[in-house]
């Protein structure tokens, strides 16, 4: 379940949906500054990033 509910948000300053505590506005800002940075790295800097991912992933909690 999602809360949702209309308030200001000092960031945009209006008011915006929220949806559990965030501003739905700012949220898809971050995420569209971070698609964008993704996409201006070069090839080798993707596989480095993939490869640390990958990483992180595998030497996460044991399963049983």
């Amino acid at each position: 379940m999602a809360y949702i509910q209309t308030k200001y948000c000092t960031t945009c300053d209006r008011d915006t949906s929220h949806t559990n505590g965030t501003c739905n506005h700012c949220r898809e800002r971050i995420r569209r500054e971070e698609m964008a940075a993704w996409q201006a790295k070069t090839v080798e800097e993707k596989l480095l990033d993939l490869h640390k991912r990958t990483l992180k992933l595998e030497s996460g909690p044991a399963r049983y």
